[in-house]
């Protein structure tokens, strides 16, 4: 048994981010049960390499699965314009690389990526609980999920995943 554990912003209690990355994960991808997706809640991007979320990350590895992909799942905010954003974005991918972990950028934010505009604080929860009922994954561009670069509104997710997942013939 494979285990994939995507380190995410968002807090449990609302499974933000883990709502749009799962919806297009069971859209967009065969369910091997040979592979687990476990989400771990930073409750937010600074958190990254909080001693809370490495004692979650080390149990998981710990445990009894052949193999465990971490894949750290975050927003790169405005790092085009804020110093302190594309610095902290730039220590988050350096310390991905020299951990071993995936790193799953959303350019600017996730919602941005899934719903083509940013929504406040107060709207993320609606906002993907409705991307969800509405099936609006199933009209996400893949080639807005497939960038190497930053660009608005696109993402690297389809890359990191088809490493690891097979995907679906949807057409």
């Amino acid at each position: 048994m494979k285990l994939l554990l995507f380190c995410v912003e968002s807090n449990k209690q609302e499974q933000i981010d883990w709502i749009y990355i799962e919806s297009v994960i069971k859209y967009l991808f065969i369910d091997d049960r040979t592979i687990v997706r476990r989400s771990l809640f930073m409750n937010s991007r600074s958190r990254y390499n909080n001693p809370k979320v490495l004692r979650e990350i080390k149990r998981y590895q710990t445990a009894s699965y052949d193999s465990v992909r971490v894949i750290y799942c975050v927003d790169t905010d405005r790092i085009e314009t804020n110093i302190d954003q594309k610095n902290q974005f730039e220590e988050i991918t350096k310390f991905c690389s020299e951990n071993g972990f995936e790193l799953v950028w959303f350019c600017h934010d996730i919602e941005e990526v899934f719903l083509g505009y940013s929504v406040s604080d107060s709207e993320k929860k609606a906002s993907a609980t409705r991307f969800v009922s509405n099936e609006d994954y199933k009209k996400i561009s893949i080639k807005k999920l497939k960038r190497s670069d930053y660009h608005k509104g696109n993402s690297n997710l389809l890359t990191i995943l088809e490493k690891y997942l097979s995907i679906k013939n949807n057409e």
